[in-house]
């Protein structure tokens, strides 16, 4: 069975001290470049070189992430960037973009590489593809569930799975939100978050505002799968993934903490049970209330919090009184000075540090359960009796946290001293993998008087304090009857740390298993391409349109993949157009094969690869405008001789997110996506704080897709376009035909 890595976030040097001291066997980490999140400290080259080298010193592999979308005019800093990691001795990369993957497959052929999250990978197929492609691990969408992941771990490739903190609700890699409707695109790692803003839940057809929990419909509870560490451990998994480059080392270092030792009572005593009090300790550092997820299939008010997107806390007491200036609570959890304190009033929640503690009238440093306090506040008090009160912050669990990080992680060492007159004595050291022996530039002496007793010699050499290690076992041998000053003893000591820690730092790369590829015989995709969402619309179209659909079944009509197949289905058809990596993994044939911009291609690196799988032509993804689209053309005509067929969607409602969870039936079914019919009977939309209408539609197999409120209308043309594609989603036959002619009187 496989003993995972319990992998840690490192979003700042402290936070990557934090995850080593605590025990992770790894860390990942970003540069000021090319890592999804952008607004993380992140490592700059100087630190980056800093952290490699203090966590392999330990034992800890340091995986850096470049996983976002690259453009064309990047490439060449990319490429400097990648060989900065590669000489850093970074132990692997994880990457979103199939142009990155493509660069490191055939520029560094040794370099470890990891398939990001982002790259949408949901699906048995997805894992066998990209092994074959030569990735060393694939990190699975986070929607996964545990018996497919039990499946994918047989495929003979590490998986990581998440299985603590924030989630994303909608599939990574296919969130658009941020990007259009926040400026910021979170394939560049810049998320906006606009899922944790509010919206209304809206039913268009009775122009009615349907009544939910709260307003945060897009807002999922944390992960924590704590109660679940065995399930994982015994369903294969590689590594036990954190989530949190953007939380502080405290919380970093208390998470690694917990799951280490589950894992560890695991593997020793065949039980991995986490505590009440390690349960009630991550929550009090942070929380949006709990959720095992999609992993063990919660859905509905299991998986969402609609009530607020931020630190939940935990139960503190409840407001008794106000007065000016003073808030009288009653405490149901003790209370330190300096405590963080949230109020939950209306409109606003009211924020406020414990400074200072009234208790009988007089100033105290703390208070118990069933204490009745006051807090002096120079804020002015928004909140109520009754108002519930939660604690946001734990001083003293902090200050311990940060005890315990400034506690050395230390390395057991063998020493074997050998000393014979006349001759320079020797030291082995061994930390069980690595060896290495030095010796005295002194020469042992017979003692003339007292001679040095192999007490003295052991408490000399066991002085390991400055250093990571600590004396495990020690043996002598040789004569007794010696001489050696303590000098020459302290420094064969520090020779040997020194030689032990050049060996720990020693660094081997293994050639990955990339397969030959090249370039398959290219047939022709150019035109319009027309992709409809119901029956009806296929009376706008003729038998010599190229037509697309995930849902309708005629003849004429050509397969388009579902974004979200956790089936692996075959796509059959003269025609497909692929959505989803899993779907790559079949057989040609005499298919034309079409990559759509759900594989999000911005560069011409992205399009070779997927031409050498067998692509016909690649739809760019719709981050990608017009420059965008004629760098990579350029540059692909200028490597390889020939035009690439590259094509854009010139019109339709841009898919901003596809999701499991379903805001709609968590308002007005069971929470379980059993039986439901709810948006097939009346449509319905988010509505944002701007007033922003966001239609909300499905893909055939229940996941939920919003849509942008404004419907595309491209009619740019370019000699770099070979097609362009024309996507129908709630339009009528009659405005299909209407938009149909207008746009063959563009394009043709």
């Amino acid at each position: 069975m496989i003993r995972p890595e319990v992998l840690a976030p490192a979003g700042s040097m402290e936070a990557l001290v934090a995850a080593v001291s605590s025990g992770a066997d790894a860390v990942y980490l970003g540069g000021i470049r090319f890592g999804a999140r952008a607004y993380a400290s992140n490592f700059n080259e100087e630190s980056m070189i800093e952290a490699v080298k203090y966590c392999h010193l330990r034992g800890v592999k340091v995986y850096v992430t470049v996983n976002t979308l690259v453009y064309e005019d990047e490439l060449d800093e990319l490429r400097d960037y990648l060989r900065f990691l590669y000489d850093a001795n970074v132990d692997a990369v994880i990457v979103q973009d199939f142009g990155v993957f493509q660069i490191l497959k055939t520029e560094f052929p040794d370099f470890e590489v990891h398939c990001s999250t982002q790259m949408h990978i949901h699906n048995k197929a997805g894992v066998q593809f990209m092994k074959k492609m030569g990735a060393a691990r694939v990190v699975l969408a986070r929607e996964t569930p545990i018996e497919l992941i039990s499946e994918c771990t047989k495929e003979g490739i590490e998986i990581e799975v998440f299985v603590h903190g924030a989630l994303c609700v909608c599939y990574s890699g296919q969130c658009l939100f941020s990007s259009f409707h926040g400026g910021r695109s979170g394939n560049r790692g810049q998320c906006a978050q606009p899922c944790r803003k509010p919206y209304e839940l809206w039913n268009l057809d009775k122009n009615q505002r349907i009544k939910t929990k709260g307003d945060y419909l897009l807002s999922p509870k944390d992960l924590w799968t704590v109660d679940h560490v065995a399930e994982l451990i015994e369903a294969g998994i590689s590594s036990f993934k954190i989530e949190g480059r953007m939380k502080r080392p405290e919380y970093v270092a208390e998470i690694v903490r917990v799951y280490r030792k589950a894992i560890d009572d695991y593997f020793e005593k065949k039980c991995a049970v986490v505590s009440d009090e390690d349960k009630q300790s991550i929550l009090k550092l942070f929380n949006r209330n709990m959720t095992t997820g999609h992993l063990f299939k919660q859905t509905g008010y299991d998986l969402m919090n609609p009530v607020r997107p931020n630190h939940m806390g935990i139960p503190l007491g409840r407001v008794t009184k106000v007065s000016k200036g003073r808030i009288q609570i009653q405490l149901i959890h003790d209370l330190n000075q300096n405590d963080g304190v949230r109020i939950l009033s209306k409109p606003e929640d009211m924020g406020l540090l414990a400074g200072k503690i009234v208790q009988h009238g007089r100033l105290v440093n703390s208070a118990k359960v069933g204490d009745i306090i006051e807090l002096e506040t120079s804020l002015k008090i928004t909140c109520r009796k009754d108002d519930e009160v939660v604690l946001t912050t734990d001083r003293l669990q902090c200050e311990a946290i940060e005890r315990r990080i400034q506690n050395e992680r230390q390395f057991p060492v063998s020493l074997y001293f050998n000393a014979v007159i006349d001759q320079p004595a020797s030291l082995v050291m061994s930390d069980g993998v690595h060896t290495v022996s030095v010796v005295s530039e002194e020469i042992v002496q017979r003692a003339q008087k007292a001679p040095v007793s192999e007490e003295k010699i052991r408490t000399q050499l066991s002085k390991l304090n400055d250093s990571i290690y600590y004396m495990d076992t020690f043996e002598k041998s040789g004569d007794d009857d010696i001489f050696m000053s303590l000098k020459t003893l302290n420094q064969m000591r520090r020779d040997a740390v020194e030689a032990l820690n050049e060996t720990r730092l020693g660094f081997t790369r293994m050639k990955m298993n990339y397969p030959e590829s090249s370039f398959k015989e290219i047939q022709n995709v150019s035109g319009l391409l027309y992709e409809i969402s119901h029956v009806s619309q296929k009376d706008a179209f003729n038998e010599s349109d190229q037509i697309f659909s995930t849902t309708v079944k005629y003849d004429g009509i050509h397969t388009k993949g579902y974004r979200v197949d956790e089936n692996s289905s075959v796509l059959s058809g003269d025609v497909v157009m692929h959505t989803q990596i899993g779907s790559l993994n079949q057989t040609k044939g005499n298919q034309i094969w079409i990559a759509d911009a759900s594989l999000n291609v911005t560069n011409s690196y992205a399009i070779e690869f997927l031409m050498q799988q067998g692509m016909d032509g690649c739809v760019a993804s719709l981050e990608a405008d017009d420059s965008a689209i004629e760098a990579m053309f350029d540059a692909f005509v200028q490597r390889h001789g020939f035009m690439p067929q590259i094509g854009k969607v010139a019109y339709g409602r841009r898919e901003l997110m596809i999701m499991k969870a379903c805001l709609i039936n968590a308002a007005l079914g069971n929470g379980m996506k059993t039986n439901c019919a709810l948006c097939k009977v009346n449509r319905y939309a988010l509505v944002s704080e701007k007033g922003q209408s966001y239609p909300i539609s499905q893909d055939g197999q229940c996941h939920p897709i919003i849509y942008e409120s404004e419907i595309l209308k491209d009619t740019e043309k370019s000699d770099k376009i070979c097609f362009s594609t024309v996507r129908f989603t709630n339009e009528t036959t009659e405005e299909c035909k209407e938009i149909k002619k207008y746009y063959e009187k563009v394009f043709r």
